[in-house]
Protein backbone atom coordinates (compact mmCIF):
# COMPACT_ATOMS: atom_id res chain seq x y z
CA UNK A 1 0.00 0.00 0.00
CA UNK A 2 1.19 3.44 -0.70
CA UNK A 3 1.36 6.28 1.77
CA UNK A 4 -1.60 8.00 0.08
CA UNK A 5 -3.82 4.96 0.49
CA UNK A 6 -2.80 4.53 4.14
CA UNK A 7 -3.53 8.20 4.81
CA UNK A 8 -6.89 7.88 3.05
CA UNK A 9 -7.84 4.78 5.04
CA UNK A 10 -6.75 6.38 8.31
CA UNK A 11 -8.68 9.58 7.57
CA UNK A 12 -11.75 7.52 6.63
CA UNK A 13 -11.46 5.55 9.90
CA UNK A 14 -11.08 8.80 11.86
CA UNK A 15 -14.16 10.22 10.13
CA UNK A 16 -16.20 7.07 10.88
CA UNK A 17 -15.02 7.15 14.51
CA UNK A 18 -16.04 10.82 14.77
CA UNK A 19 -19.47 10.07 13.31
CA UNK A 20 -19.93 7.16 15.75
CA UNK A 21 -18.99 9.38 18.71
CA UNK A 22 -21.39 12.08 17.52
CA UNK A 23 -24.23 9.54 17.07
CA UNK A 24 -23.62 8.10 20.54
CA UNK A 25 -23.69 11.57 22.11
CA UNK A 26 -26.94 12.36 20.29
CA UNK A 27 -28.41 9.08 21.54
CA UNK A 28 -27.48 9.93 25.13
CA UNK A 29 -28.80 13.49 24.78
CA UNK A 30 -32.09 12.16 23.38
CA UNK A 31 -32.41 9.57 26.18
CA UNK A 32 -31.88 12.29 28.80
CA UNK A 33 -34.50 14.47 27.10
CA UNK A 34 -36.99 11.57 27.00
CA UNK A 35 -36.40 10.92 30.71
CA UNK A 36 -36.95 14.61 31.53
CA UNK A 37 -40.19 14.65 29.54
CA UNK A 38 -41.35 11.48 31.28
CA UNK A 39 -40.83 13.07 34.71
CA UNK A 40 -42.63 16.20 33.51
CA UNK A 41 -45.54 14.05 32.30
CA UNK A 42 -45.79 12.36 35.71
CA UNK A 43 -45.80 15.75 37.47
CA UNK A 44 -48.52 17.06 35.15
CA UNK A 45 -50.63 13.94 35.70
CA UNK A 46 -50.29 14.33 39.50
CA UNK A 47 -51.37 17.95 39.25
CA UNK A 48 -54.31 16.99 37.01
CA UNK A 49 -55.43 14.27 39.45
CA UNK A 50 -55.14 16.75 42.31
CA UNK A 51 -57.32 19.24 40.42
CA UNK A 52 -59.86 16.52 39.61
CA UNK A 53 -60.03 15.58 43.29
CA UNK A 54 -60.43 19.21 44.34
CA UNK A 55 -63.16 19.72 41.73
CA UNK A 56 -65.03 16.62 42.92
CA UNK A 57 -64.76 17.81 46.50
CA UNK A 58 -66.09 21.28 45.61
CA UNK A 59 -68.98 19.83 43.58
CA UNK A 60 -70.16 17.51 46.35
CA UNK A 61 -73.59 18.41 47.74
CA UNK A 62 -72.24 18.74 51.27
CA UNK A 63 -69.55 21.21 50.24
CA UNK A 64 -72.04 23.25 48.25
CA UNK A 65 -74.43 23.32 51.22
CA UNK A 66 -71.58 24.47 53.50
CA UNK A 67 -70.69 27.31 51.14
CA UNK A 68 -74.32 28.38 50.66
CA UNK A 69 -75.34 28.20 54.35
CA UNK A 70 -73.68 31.52 55.39
CA UNK A 71 -75.42 33.27 52.48
CA UNK A 72 -78.85 32.30 53.86
CA UNK A 73 -80.24 31.63 50.41
CA UNK A 74 -83.60 30.02 49.91
CA UNK A 75 -83.18 26.73 48.18
CA UNK A 76 -85.97 25.60 45.90
CA UNK A 77 -86.10 21.89 45.15
CA UNK A 78 -85.29 21.04 41.54
CA UNK A 79 -88.25 20.53 39.25
CA UNK A 80 -88.97 19.99 35.59
CA UNK A 81 -91.82 20.96 33.41
CA UNK A 82 -94.12 18.22 32.27
CA UNK A 83 -94.82 18.12 28.53
CA UNK A 84 -98.49 18.54 29.44
CA UNK A 85 -97.70 21.79 31.31
CA UNK A 86 -97.67 20.56 34.94
CA UNK A 87 -94.65 21.01 37.22
CA UNK A 88 -93.36 17.97 39.09
CA UNK A 89 -91.05 18.26 42.08
CA UNK A 90 -88.23 15.77 42.07
CA UNK A 91 -87.52 13.64 45.09
CA UNK A 92 -85.08 15.38 47.46
CA UNK A 93 -81.49 14.17 47.41
CA UNK A 94 -80.28 12.82 50.75
CA UNK A 95 -76.62 13.38 51.65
Amino acid sequence: MTVGRIAGVLSLMAFVAGVLIWLRSEEIRTAVNIQRLHHEEIAIRREWWSKQLELARLKSPGAIADRVAPMRLEVIPPHREDPMGEDHVWAPIDD
